[in-house]
């Protein structure tokens, strides 16, 4: 499942390069919890809109993902 979980991060990574972030993968825990990090120099402006956006396409792709913590 980690592997499916990079792969769609590397899909939002994709969109998200042009506007000054990107998503990094930080683990998936035994309870399939998925921690991120925003990085780049407009992660902290971003964080809140793609916050939810990333939710959602997780939840469509991989509803076995049960939470996103960002950290």
């Amino acid at each position: 499942m980690e592997k499916r979980v990079k792969d769609l991060i590397a899909e939002i990574n994709s969109f998200t390069s042009e506007g000054g972030f990107s998503v990094k993968f930080i683990a998936l825990t035994a309870e399939n919890v998925v921690k991120l990090r925003l990085e780049g120099p407009e992660a902290a402006a971003a964080q809140e809109t793609m916050k939810s956006t990333i939710e959602q396409m997780v939840k469509t792709y991989m509803p076995e993902v049960s939470g996103l913590e960002f950290v």
